[in-house]
């Protein structure tokens, strides 16, 4: 089964309305089965039939942790040890929000971004099966018009622009973890309450929420001895899930293993807040409003309590830094020395500053927008026709709608467009604008006078090349 039939499978038998929360609830006390009942007689009267998952189950809360954990401590005290834990605030640190560098993946703000702008995605609606092709834009803009009674989802990799804004988690920094066990990200936003299916993950985890809350249902793989032998399926990525059962009404009579689970784990996630869940822990989790989050899943290794992270890793390495195994990302080029990033950050510096804008952009002022700007236009002596020129030139590849003015409209139709070659057309032009800077500098500098030393240096080289 593909993946694509899978989810709609599950989520025609799991969107669900006014889902229980379990979390405030729990009580580790519990017995299972609860005193005075047993697992014979009528399947109807057995101890949790027809309840939601976990609802009689004892239920451990995971820890929350309020101050971020050192890499030590926490590969030490949570991954070596396989124990869930809730980190408050790393998605903040990741994602920089209190600097003007950061990223707003907030969906009012999102959306208005020139990341989601020019980030192609495949969306699907509840119900449907049927995936199409669009921009992040496009869907949170339809979410928010609400254009339709269909109910939007998607789930895939962290696109390419937003991975270069995505700090790399604090209490992974580690050479070996960051470069060797990365496999994949996801981006995920559910406008609905849902139900998602049981499932297993080979790798560690970790969910950061960005907007919404959800509770998630943890298990120790030794608390739950009939996993294995329940129906499952690949989940198309690194891991099982059992898209069958409807966990918001558990049914023994199809799925009578469930009565062998000896206990829960629980976190509630809420913005800014991320679960770790170790490899191998099955788990399943609950929207109880929207799911705007993100993903990484990363590989366990030996000796994780003593691992050696000597090594030096930047301050501010991001997700598009990283080899990505499972998205065949083996080895991104050097931060310094990419063309890609460097044509990405001018395309996204431009849509911001002249498109996304709430005021139509003619030529004249979008020159003088150019002119003014110090990342466009460092250091600029004067204004001349050959930066005109290209000024000219930069207007007319923004304006693709061909109006004459420069609007959020010249973005639509952006899966019609090769992304990445209009970012180098751009990149071009810029760096032209750079060399005529450039070379207006050098003119107005005028001769430089040079010490005895370095003109004998001069004399030396010009003789070697004209050797």
């Amino acid at each position: 089964m593909n993946i694509v039939a899978l989810f709609s499978l599950f989520l025609n038998v799991s969107v669900c309305y006014g889902l229980r929360s379990l979390f405030e609830t729990s009580n580790p006390s519990l017995s299972w089965p609860p005193s005075g009942r047993d697992f014979t007689g009528s399947i109807e009267n057995w101890p949790g039939q027809g309840e939601q998952l976990g609802e009689s189950w004892p239920r451990i809360v995971v820890a929350n942790l309020t101050t971020l954990p050192t890499t030590e401590d926490f590969l030490r005290e949570y991954v070596s040890m396989r124990k869930p834990v809730v980190l408050s605030g790393l998605y903040e640190q990741m994602t920089d929000l209190k600097s003007q560098h950061g990223i707003n993946l907030a969906a009012s703000e999102f959306q208005n971004s020139p990341h989601a702008a020019i980030s192609k995605i495949e969306a699907f609606r509840y119900g449907h099966g049927i995936k199409e092709r669009m921009t992040f834009r496009e869907l949170l803009g339809k979410i928010s018009k609400n254009q339709d009674q269909d109910k939007w989802y998607t789930y895939g990799h962290i696109p390419y622009s937003v991975k270069e804004m995505i700090r790399y988690p604090a209490p992974l920094r580690c050479p070996k973890i960051a470069f060797q066990t990365m496999v994949e990200t996801r981006q995920l936003f559910y406008n609905i309450e849902v139900s998602k299916p049981i499932r297993q993950e080979l790798n560690h985890q970790l969910y950061c929420m960005v907007e919404g809350e959800k509770e998630i249902v943890l298990i120790d793989e030794a608390d739950f001895p009939s996993w294995s032998n329940m129906k499952l399926v690949d989940d198309g990525y690194s891991g099982k899930l059992n898209p069958f059962v409807d966990v918001s009404k558990i049914d023994y009579n199809t799925h009578p293993g469930l009565k062998d689970i000896k206990k829960i784990h629980i976190a509630k996630l809420q913005a800014g807040d991320c679960l770790f869940v170790p490899a191998r822990w099955i788990h399943q989790q609950n929207v109880l409003d929207k799911d705007n989050s993100l993903e990484i899943r990363w590989q366990p290794l030996e000796n994780e309590s003593d691992l050696d992270c000597s090594g030096y890793l930047s301050p501010i390495l991001t997700l598009g830094d990283l080899p990505w195994l499972g998205e065949k990302i083996v080895k991104p080029p050097e931060r310094s020395t990419d063309p890609k990033r460097h044509a990405f950050k001018r395309l996204l510096h431009l849509l911001q500053r002249v498109v996304l804008t709430n005021q139509a952009i003619g030529i004249t002022d979008f020159s003088s927008i150019i002119k003014m700007d110090p990342f466009l236009a460092p250091e600029l002596p004067k204004w001349d026709d050959d930066c005109q020129e290209i000024s000219e030139t930069l207007f007319h590849l923004l304006d693709r709608n061909k109006d004459g003015k420069l609007t959020a409209n010249d973005l639509d139709n952006i899966l019609e467009l090769d992304v990445d070659h209009w970012a180098n057309l751009i990149h071009d032009q810029l760096s032209l604008l750079a060399e005529v800077i450039f070379d207006m500098r050098v003119d107005l500098a005028g001769a430089i006078p040079l010490d005895e030393t370095v003109r004998q240096r001069v004399i030396q080289m010009i003789d070697i090349k004209e050797k």
